[in-house]
């Protein structure tokens, strides 16, 4: 059949309407079909059909890709948890809210986030206040800043340790948290009430006046919380002086006590205990014990935490003794008690000697003023086993290149002229001792009347040159050697004899004291 103008016409005007009436958004695709079948009013049938429904799972919204966040976001989930963002795209549980607050995290950098989202970040572990970097280095973490304890880490690795967990730390986070410093075995750490000494393990309140405050590492007291605390050292390692090359280490603590071994400035050296008065300390040397005087000892704090031990009986007797640099301080003689009063006395250390020890005045006596005082003077000393050799460029106002040998009895001998030995004279020296220094060599060897090389034993020092001092009394001299820190004094003198109307009785010695000026 002919589809006539008029039958044109108001198709036209059909889809037109459907077109005006249809939703242009969100609507199902229509399918316009076109009958040719007759019908009584001769106008062609339209018919509407929908497209087959899409499956839901053709239908269905992708799930959301992760939004991105720069390294050091805070994210949290629905649950308590508060995540730390790494560089890789990972997150880690920060372990608790003291480490949330030890980080210097606030509540407002917290990024609240879709469960799903927070799942597309893997976990990889905790965040607690004592961290590993990228380098092994171990830190302590308060108030967003980190101290360097790397002298605690075995104590971390110990199988007994209870404390903090130490987690690895993601290097965004290291770059945000200052370092303050590094917390070393030997620091004196104050947190503004108490000072402590750390030993590498331990912290041990230190004793007041045993240390200088300009030493003390100011901390917060948090990081104090890292460290165990115990009330005394069980075990400090020490060094002998740099003056001591060989010392004693003796079998009590004293000069009477027998010799057991003699020991090297390099030799190890931990001192396990003390006595009342900390001038001597026991210490283990190569798994042995014995005691070694203090100030043979490089000062450390650390020495006057150790348990402290009663001095044992003196004992009757003591063996041969053998290498030392024990100063041999000698017998005091019996000198009145009763202060010298005199017109000039001496200055500085010579004077702390002379004014403090009434010995020295009633043996003395009075310094000669005409000779000038105190003076200072080139000096060589050398120790041995039962004495000291001291060279003095001048010893007087008269004299010079003198060389004085203090025997551990409290005698000695002069000898005027130094210098070395005959060399058909000198003999061989036993393996752990020293050779005799150029200046005591002709005093050593040649001095066969005083018997010098059988009462002194073998040195146990090489010699050295430094400063020194001399001044004249009317009685003897004082000598003062700067690297013993030593006052030699020496006198001569005769005394009535009260007990006899016949003679006078002539004294002649020598006393010796640390210079503390």
């Amino acid at each position: 059949m002919r589809i006539t103008k008029l039958n044109r016409l108001f198709l036209g005007l059909l889809m037109l309407l459907i077109t005006a009436c249809s939703p242009k958004e969100e609507s199902t695709p229509l399918v316009i079909v076109v009958t040719a079948t007759p019908i009584p009013t001769k106008v062609a049938q339209v018919v509407v059909v929908s497209e087959p429904t899409a499956t839901a799972a053709e239908t269905a919204t992708p799930l959301a890709v992760a939004p991105s966040y720069p390294a050091g976001t805070l994210l949290k989930g629905s649950g308590e948890g508060v995540f730390y963002l790494t560089k890789n795209n990972s997150r880690q549980h920060i372990y608790n809210w003291d480490t949330f607050s030890a980080l210097a995290f606030a509540k407002t950098d917290i990024v609240e986030v879709n469960d799903q989202v927070l799942d597309k970040f893997p976990l990889v572990g905790e965040l607690t206040r004592l961290l590993f970097d990228s380098q092994n280095n171990l830190y302590w973490v308060v108030d967003g800043k980190r101290w360097q304890v790397n002298a605690w880490r075995e104590v971390v690795k110990q199988t007994s340790y209870t404390g903090v967990l130490a987690t690895q730390m993601d290097d965004s986070l290291a770059n945000k948290l200052p370092l303050q410093g590094e917390l070393k075995a030997g620091t004196l750490l104050g947190d503004g009430q108490s000072v402590y000494y750390f030993d590498g393990k331990v912290i041990v309140p230190a004793l007041v006046g045993t240390y200088d405050t300009a030493t003390v590492m100011a901390v917060p007291a948090g990081v104090l919380t890292a460290y165990p605390q115990a009330k005394q050292l069980t075990t400090v390692m020490v060094r002998l002086k740099d003056e001591f090359p060989v010392v004693n280490v003796r079998q009590g603590p004293g000069t009477e006590f027998a010799v057991k071994a003699s020991i090297k400035n390099s030799d190890p050296l931990i001192a396990k205990n003390r006595t009342p008065d900390s001038n001597w300390f026991q210490a283990d040397y190569d798994g042995a014990d014995g005691w070694v005087a203090t100030s043979l000892l490089q000062p450390s704090p650390a020495l006057f935490l150790l348990p402290i031990v009663p001095y044992p009986p003196t004992p009757t007797a003591a063996p041969n003794a053998k290498p030392t640099t024990d100063l041999q301080v000698a017998p005091k003689p019996l000198g009145s008690s009763t202060p010298v009063f005199c017109e000039q006395v001496p200055l500085r250390g010579f004077g702390k000697a002379w004014s403090e020890h009434t010995e020295v005045q009633s043996l003395l006596g009075c310094p000669k003023s005409w000779t000038g005082g105190e003076k200072g003077t080139k000096a060589a000393v050398q120790l041995f086993q039962n004495g000291t050799m001291l060279w003095l460029e001048k010893d007087s106002s008269y004299d010079k290149n003198a060389v004085y040998v203090f025997f551990a009895d409290g005698s000695f001998q002069r000898f005027q002229g130094a210098g070395p030995a005959d060399p058909t004279k000198v003999g061989s020296v036993p393996t752990g001792f020293f050779a005799i220094g150029d200046k005591f060599g002709k005093a050593y060897w040649e001095g066969t009347g005083a018997q010098v090389k059988e009462r002194l034993g073998n040195a146990t020092t090489e010699m050295s040159n430094t400063a020194g001092a001399y001044q004249e009394f009317y009685n003897g001299q004082m000598f003062w050697v700067e690297s013993i820190k030593y006052i030699f004094a020496v006198y001569e003198l005769y005394d009535s004899d009260k007990n006899s109307d016949t003679y006078d009785k002539f004294f002649r010695g020598w006393l010796g004291y640390e210079d503390k000026f």
